[in-house]
């Protein structure tokens, strides 16, 4: 959920460089950009699930990469797509419609960079939000253990 905040973030920027207020037709942006982030985030978390559960290993930066490899020129270019699309907005003689389409750009490109960029750092970092446990966790893990037992052995020959 953390990289779909990045476009509402961007957009919020946007609107106070710009000095542009939000009215109800601007809000509506709000709601259009998340939907179209979630997009390539539930694309891309879906690929990295179905990867790391075929290969069944370990690393768990290896389906990252694989998928974010495979999957990132497809989110890229239909990012692109989408706003070479929302570019035609621009061109209008009606204000709103301007605001429309700058705002959309804007709020779709923060999408791509956050799908793209901000996703695969955090799943890098934090394995866990996928489900898993990085082997750096199971060896931290093990030592805890080993030197609890051997606490309690050391208290268990004191008696």
């Amino acid at each position: 959920i953390l990289p779909n905040l990045v476009p509402p973030i961007a957009l919020l920027g946007y609107l106070a460089v710009t000095a542009t207020a939000i009215k109800p037709g601007v809000a509506i942006i709000f709601s259009i950009a998340l939907g179209l982030a979630f997009n390539n985030t539930v694309y891309l978390l879906n690929r990295i699930k179905a990867m790391s559960e075929a290969e069944k290993n370990k690393q768990i930066n290896l389906p990252i990469r694989r998928s974010f490899y495979l999957e990132g020129n497809p989110c890229l270019v239909s990012t692109l797509i989408v706003m070479t699309g929302f570019s035609v907005f621009l061109f209008s003689y009606f204000s709103l419609n301007q605001t429309f389409g700058a705002c959309m750009i804007v709020s779709i490109f923060a999408g791509m960079l956050g799908d793209l960029i901000f996703l695969p750092a955090l799943l890098a970092q934090f394995p866990w939000l996928l489900g898993q446990k990085s082997p750096a966790f199971f060896q931290t893990r093990r030592r805890e253990l080993l030197s609890r037992q051997r606490r309690i052995d050391l208290d268990v020959s004191e008696v």
